[in-house]
């Protein structure tokens, strides 16, 4: 119970915690100062359309829209405030779309640059999630990157008769290739350009070299990160033996008593960089004993015949604990929340039952395996929460449940376990 109650503590800090987590950062006014502060933005999944920011100054917290800004920098990204045309031609085709013609509006955004020189890519993620990519000229004119889908009733010579086709004009190509005709190299590889994001890139980095303009700023890729690291800490394991019928009744009589050992091992974080680098995929590869032992008093019809019944179950395990993993925040101290799968290997297994029978005066002792069946694999479900602390220091409370190492249909062997695991990562 004290367990649950300090999961929960943890989910509840954690998301006291994401909803007041700010980045350190610095905006540009409209007269051209800069201020550093921290940031708020509440959706980081898609380009804001207005800022929360704390000046480091005064204190003061004030919410900027695109038109009150030149500029702003948080988390490694350079945003600029741009009043540009953009494309709000709707994405879906139907069936009567069979013009192509664009819907547009002028409006004042804040766009992402992904690479800053004479030719500039930009970025921007509305809220409904649409991507759009604009370049800027030489002259300081941003364009946005036009590609149009639409239907189109189109003559079949062989059947004599039109048919609707899916057209797609690929306007970006045409664009590119007049803002980048002082590279012909570029241009002639124009036909396999796709309006994805890596592709625009490199493109426009390679013109900037071919003309002899040095590259101002580009966004670092973000890449997954590993990280492995040695863990260890204490784990209460309970074991659950039922039986259908009289059959094991010696074994299930009894409500074993949690075994509590260390357990130790490694891990491996794979970090991807979307949202911060808040998800993971966490992999703990542990070691631990288990031991559980108990006495049953087997009576008769009479008091002078029974039987005294003591056993032993005990072994080790070896286990990989694969979750996917989220911090709530992006500070120092980082509470996070994981679910996922377990796979168990029983590396050392043993059942000692020895039975003890009564009989008047006279007394006889039998020496029993009480689980010759047993499975060597298993695989449950985990899910926990925990606290990152810094770089390089985690704690964290794991909950696992299996269906243990009995192989008999009659004898389920229900595992639950309790970790409280610290790790540290190089």
């Amino acid at each position: 119970m004290k367990s649950i109650l300090i999961l929960c503590s943890i989910l509840v800090h954690g998301l006291a915690i994401a909803q007041q987590n700010f980045l350190p950062g610095k905006i540009e006014t409209k007269d051209g100062q800069i201020i550093e502060g921290k940031f708020h933005i509440k959706d980081k999944s898609r380009t804001p359309e207005e800022i929360e920011f704390i000046s480091s100054k005064d204190g003061v917290s004030q919410k900027y829209k695109p038109i009150q800004l030149n500029s702003f920098e948080v988390n490694g990204k350079r945003y600029v405030s741009s009043i540009v045309e953009v494309d709000i031609t709707p994405q879906g085709i139907h069936k009567t779309d069979y013009i192509d013609s664009r819907k547009v509006r002028i409006d004042t955004l804040f766009l992402e640059l992904k690479v800053k020189s004479s030719i500039s890519l930009l970025y921007h993620k509305d809220r409904e999630y649409r991507e759009r990519f604009f370049i800027e000229s030489e002259t300081g004119e941003i364009i946005e990157l036009i590609k149009h889908k639409y239907y189109a009733d189109v003559f079949d010579k062989e059947t004599n008769t039109y048919e609707r086709k899916l057209i797609v004009n690929n306007k970006y190509k045409n664009q590119l290739s007049f803002y980048l005709k002082s590279c012909p190299s570029v241009v002639e590889k124009m036909n396999k350009l796709t309006l994805k994001l890596p592709d625009l890139k490199k493109a426009i980095v390679e013109y900037n070299t071919c003309t002899g303009n040095g590259i101002d700023f580009k966004l670092k890729e973000e890449k997954v990160k590993v990280q492995f690291g040695v863990v260890a800490g204490v784990v209460s394991q309970s074991l659950k033996l039922e039986s259908k019928g009289k059959s094991f009744e010696e074994i299930t009589a009894n409500e074993l008593n949690p075994s509590i050992n260390p357990t130790f091992g490694a891990s491996i974080d794979i970090i991807f960089p979307m949202n911060q680098r808040r998800l993971s995929l966490n992999n703990l590869l542990i070691y631990n004993t288990f031991n559980y032992q108990s006495s049953v008093f087997m009576p008769t019809f009479s008091t002078s015949i029974y039987e005294n019944v003591d056993y032993k179950i005990s072994g080790s395990y070896v286990k990989l604990l694969t979750s996917i993993q989220y911090c709530f925040s992006t500070g120092p101290v980082r509470p996070f929340i994981n679910a996922g799968v377990s796979y168990s290997y029983l590396a050392e297994f043993s059942s000692e039952l020895n039975r003890e029978i009564h009989n008047y005066d006279y007394t006889r002792t039998y020496e029993e395996i009480a689980i010759e069946k047993y499975k060597n694999t298993e695989v449950g479900f985990v899910f926990g929460a925990g606290l990152k602390m810094g770089d390089h220091y985690s704690a964290k409370l794991v909950f696992e449940f299996s269906d243990g190492m009995s192989k008999y249909v009659l004898l389920s062997s229900k595992m639950s376990r309790a970790y409280f695991i610290l790790n540290y990562t190089f």
